[in-house]
């Protein structure tokens, strides 16, 4: 944003050359205009800038919340002005005659501190969206484990339909216990009621059985 073409066009021509897109404004007004359209990466301002000044363009893109970086590049060399202009906003101030290696290096040096701020605004972005999504994973959760459960069915598939309520002897039916054996003598199929049938005693039924019971297969 410069209001005297002859400077303008040095400027331009000198951040053209460093492969960046200029665009330029002669006043405050249409500076202000421009910004409002386009997404610049970063704003080369004079102070001294017809119909709206440099300090209240600076104060008026801040003040809409925009964070693109300023450099304010004018004649004004005092240090009320310096500090008048940071306190406005700007990230850097110039003053003129100014080098052209220097302006330059400063606008690299906005350009990356913007890419870093970008850069955390994206994570931040990204952190709140994962936050947010197990946030509502906890909710269900958290539902799921406050519902009420229903009545236990018996004939659900992969379900032991034995009734719960009292402990049985593996092999014996409610109320019968196997007669005391040796713990080296196994029980006689005669010892057992075997109430519920067993995977391994093919054949074995709920009643007293006395020599019919086949015997368990070894191992």
């Amino acid at each position: 944003m410069e209001d005297e073409p002859a400077a303008a066009q040095v400027i331009s021509k000198g951040l053209r050359e460093h492969a960046y897109a200029v665009d330029v404004a002669a006043d405050g007004e249409a500076a202000l205009a421009q910004v409002d359209a386009t997404d610049y990466d970063a704003i080369v301002l004079d102070l001294m800038i017809p119909l709206k000044d440099g300090m209240s363009v600076c104060r008026a893109i801040r003040q809409a919340g925009r964070n693109v970086p300023i450099l304010i590049v004018t004649a004004r060399d005092a240090v009320d002005a310096r500090v008048e202009g940071l306190d406005a906003g700007a990230d850097e101030y110039l003053t003129k005659p100014v080098e052209h290696a220097a302006l330059v290096a400063r606008v690299k040096s906005m350009l990356r501190i913007k890419g870093l701020h970008d850069t955390v605004q994206e994570q931040t972005a990204r952190l709140g969206a994962q936050a947010a999504e197990l946030s509502e994973w906890n909710r269900t959760l958290e539902q799921r484990v406050q519902q009420p459960r229903g009545p236990h069915r018996l004939d659900e598939p992969g379900r032991d339909s034995r009734p719960r309520g009292r402990r049985l002897t593996r092999g014996c039916e409610p109320g019968a216990s196997p007669r005391p054996t040796s713990p080296l003598t196994p029980p006689t199929n005669s010892q057992v009621r075997c109430c519920w049938p067993r995977s391994d005693w093919p054949g074995a039924r709920c009643e007293r059985a006395r020599g019919s019971m086949p015997p368990p297969p070894p191992g």
